[in-house]
C-alpha cells in the first residue's frame, strides 16, 4: 500500500473510497437534498488538468476551500472520511469506462442519478460498497485492471 505522497502528479483516473460515519442528509447543488447511510462509498472522477492526480485527491481529502462539483458537498464534511483511492495515470477519459466496471461487481451499488455525472452517459460516478472495506478496495482494483489501467492504491491516515 502506498501513502498519499505517493499520489502520481500526472493526469488520470481515481476511484476515491469514503466512509460516511453516520447517516446524513445534504443539500448537493442541483441534485436537491439528498440523505446518505452510514457506510462506504466510491467516486469515481478524473484529473487531467494542472497538478494531476495529486492535486485532485488532496482537495477531496483536505476539504475543498469551495464547492464547485457534486463530491465537494459531501467531502467537506467531518462525517466523511477519505480510507483510500485507487489510480491509474492516464490521459485518455477514462471515468465512464471505470463506473460501468464498477457497476458490474458483485458488491458495488449505483447511488444516485447524476451525481458526478451530468455530462458524462454514465448513470452516476457515486456508488455503495456493501461489503468490509478491504473487498471494496480488491473490487475497485479489479475493476481498474478489467479496464485495462494499471491501478496503484493510496492509503490515507484517519486522525
Amino acid at each position: 500500500m502506498e501513502n498519499s505522497e505517493d499520489t502520481p502528479r500526472g493526469p488520470g483516473v481515481y476511484a476515491l473510497i469514503l466512509e460516511i460515519t453516520r447517516d446524513i442528509v445534504v443539500k448537493v447543488g442541483s441534485l436537491g437534498t439528498l440523505k446518505f447511510e452510514k457506510g462506504f462509498y466510491i467516486y469515481i472522477g478524473s484529473a487531467r488538468g494542472p497538478g494531476g492526480l495529486r492535486a485532485r485527491l488532496t482537495r477531496h481529502v483536505r476539504g475543498p476551500a469551495r464547492i464547485k462539483w457534486h463530491i465537494d458537498y459531501i467531502t467537506s464534511r467531518d462525517d466523511v472520511k477519505a480510507i483510500a483511492a485507487v489510480v491509474a495515470e492516464t490521459t485518455l477519459d477514462m471515468e465512464e469506462t471505470v463506473s460501468s466496471e464498477m457497476i458490474k461487481q458483485k458488491c458495488i451499488k449505483p447511488q444516485i442519478k447524476d451525481f458526478g455525472s451530468s455530462d458524462k452517459r454514465s448513470i452516476t460516478h457515486l456508488l455503495t460498497c456493501n461489503c468490509d472495506l478491504l473487498q471494496c478496495i480488491k473490487t475497485t482494483l479489479e475493476a481498474f485492471k478489467s479496464s485495462k489501467l494499471e491501478p496503484k492504491l493510496i492509503t490515507y491516515t484517519t486522525s
